[in-house]
């Protein structure tokens, strides 16, 4: 293989890596798994907007399409994978390519009908057509670098690559026929935007919390050997880190002494002001640029005069 072609099959593996999972772990999973953290926004978008908006009203038909997603998405995943790192022998690595690419364009239509709802309802593709392009591009790498290479496992993908065909020219006629208007399904988005973004939040809490330094994936890290790297060492484990004795802190401009007990003792802002307040100085300066004493000081400095001279005294 020249440099050329395995330059181009990385770049479908990391193509199919992120097109299956999107397909299979994120979009399609929401709408099968009942504990997935989209389950909600997916049932509650599939029964109000898009499934009435395709014609699928029923709860089968979110299922069903939703289990064709996940599984189109999850076979991508292990061919691309398991072929890419040689876990499969030479039969089986023909039937995966036969299979990454029927998966491929599957989950190109699963984009298309996604793009086309978006497009009709928001006024844009959204990701679904990120995801279009990405997966056909993903398709003509594999054909032209990682096809299958026995006559069986062709014929094998060019049969299999009818059913996704079959199955988005299915979803078309019931939009045809049975399908509502996008205004009708128009006063859903509110609901539906608001379900997004606090799943959108939900996940960023619990992908946060996972890659914490309290979080599980910390803990599985630090009972093994690669707890030396130090990839999730909290910042007060670093000696770096740790606030000398009696050192000075300023918190929102107040400052803050840190003791040895690590006890924080504030000082005031006037006493602050104090210490960092210039002393007077003993002469000032007239705009000319004479110099004189401060009134302050001429009085303070004077001091009662005595005579020197002693009584005389006088003989009667």
């Amino acid at each position: 293989m020249s440099v050329v072609s395995g330059f181009f099959l990385f770049i479908s593996v990391l193509l199919g890596l992120v097109i299956g999972t999107a397909h299979g772990c994120i979009s399609g999973a929401g709408r099968v798994v009942p504990l997935h953290p989209l389950a909600e926004l997916m049932r509650y978008g599939f029964e109000r907007v898009w499934g009435p908006f395709l014609g699928l009203h029923s709860r089968c038909a979110r299922l069903f399409t939703g289990l064709h997603e996940m599984l189109d998405g999850v076979c991508l995943l292990i061919c691309v994978l398991f072929d890419a790192f040689g876990f499969f022998g030479e039969e089986l690595s023909n039937i995966a390519k036969a299979l990454s690419i029927v998966t491929g364009i599957s989950c190109i239509f699963h984009g298309i009908v996604g793009a086309m709802i978006n497009y009709f309802i928001d006024g844009a593709t959204g990701t679904h057509g990120h995801l279009a392009l990405a997966s056909g591009f993903f398709v003509l790498l594999r054909l032209c670098v990682a096809g299958p290479e026995t006559f069986g496992a062709q014929m094998l993908c060019a049969y299999l690559s009818f059913v996704p065909v079959a199955v988005a020219m299915f979803i078309l006629l019931a939009n045809k026929l049975y399908g509502q208007h996008q205004s009708l399904v128009h006063g859903e988005k509110g609901r539906l935007h608001k379900l997004r973004e606090e799943a959108i939040g939900d996940v960023y809490r619990l992908a946060s919390h996972i890659i914490s330094v309290q979080g599980p994936l910390a803990t599985l890290v630090n009972r093994t050997p690669l707890k030396a790297l130090g990839l999730f060492s909290s910042p007060v484990s670093h000696p770096g880190a740790m606030v000398s004795a009696n050192q000075e802190m300023h918190v929102e401009g107040n400052p803050v002494m840190v003791m040895e007990d690590n006890t924080q003792i504030q000082k005031p802002l006037e006493q602050k002001s104090k210490e960092k307040k210039p002393r007077m100085r003993d002469t000032e300066r007239h705009p000319g640029g004479a110099k004189y004493l401060a009134q302050t000081n001429r009085q303070s400095n004077r001091q009662p005069t005595v005579s020197a001279r002693k009584p005389i005294q006088v003989a009667r």
